[in-house]
């Protein structure tokens, strides 16, 4: 099932934390800033996602951000930015990086596959987002993750990241021809009950 597939683990530890496979709360206080390291283990494979795995099969350079409640890069249902349709589409991260530079002003966000990140009590919320290659529009990664709980920073969190379709390109397969979708949908998961492209992303 859709549920049940894994494209990637992204590991968010602290500095100086040893990892671990669940969330693990700290005891440093959100008032003082703190740094994390966050990493992600690729786990598309042709084993795993047979249906028509492309010979081409990677992910784009990964953005991950620090932000606080007034920003959102992406979000279930909510319509894509320019960055974000960019980066799902064709894995480009200059317009996303220059969003966050314009609309989240003094929070940092970083790109690569394994980064560190500074984050505050203003800056509390991280944000991540690669391109699924290659495809129509799909990505993986996660959204408004909140490292600061009861006013403590978390040790470490390891996360599940599954397929979302940004809804701007109506392709169905991985190497489908550009297809702009009209109307622009919201983005949505991957399921084997919404979309005919689960087919291909959901095996596993």
């Amino acid at each position: 099932m859709i549920g049940e597939t894994l494209f990637l683990l992204i590991l968010v530890l602290r500095e100086q934390h040893a990892a671990a496979q669940t969330v693990t709360t700290g005891n440093t206080p959100c008032s003082t800033s703190s740094t994390y390291t966050i990493t992600f283990s690729d786990t598309w494979t042709a084993a795993r996602h047979p249906v028509n795995y492309p010979a081409s099969a990677h992910f784009s350079v990964p953005v991950v951000a620090a932000h606080g409640q007034s920003y959102q890069m992406w979000a279930p249902a909510t319509m894509a930015s320019t960055g974000v349709k960019i980066v799902a589409e064709v894995g480009s991260t200059s317009t996303l990086r220059n969003e966050l530079t314009q609309n989240n002003p003094g929070c940092s966000f970083a790109t690569g596959s394994s980064v560190t990140l500074e984050v505050s009590e203003v800056c509390s919320r991280v944000s991540y987002i690669t391109m699924i290659a290659p495809s129509p529009d799909w990505f993986t990664g996660f959204h408004d993750v909140e490292l600061c709980r009861d006013g403590k920073w978390l040790d470490s969190l390891t996360i599940q990241g599954q397929p979302w379709d940004a809804g701007t390109d109506c392709g169905a397969t991985y190497t489908s021809p550009n297809c702009q979708s009209n109307p622009t949908q919201g983005i949505f998961e991957i399921t084997a009950q919404n979309s005919p492209s689960a087919g291909e992303v959901g095996s596993g």
